[in-house]
């Protein structure tokens, strides 16, 4: 996504610690362009249930997948 000149990179997160991990792993990919690198921004489908919360907050932003309003912030 491309909202006033800032890209940003969405990534749907599931309750799983595989999908946890791999997230942060693209993340931390990501981080590693620099500067010019796109925000970064975890959807998670169930917050409550996520794993490793901490971990994933460390390399991207959070924001919960039925809150659109915040999508449009986080970008």
């Amino acid at each position: 996504m491309n909202l006033k000149n800032h890209v940003s990179l969405f990534e749907i997160v599931t309750p799983h610690a595989n999908a946890v991990n791999s997230a942060v792993a693209k993340f931390l990919d990501i981080r590693d362009l620099g500067d010019q690198a796109p925000h970064r921004i975890a959807v998670l489908t169930q917050r409550a249930k996520t794993p490793h919360l901490p971990l994933l907050a460390r390399t991207a932003r959070l924001v919960n997948v039925d809150d659109s309003e915040v999508f449009q912030r986080a970008a």
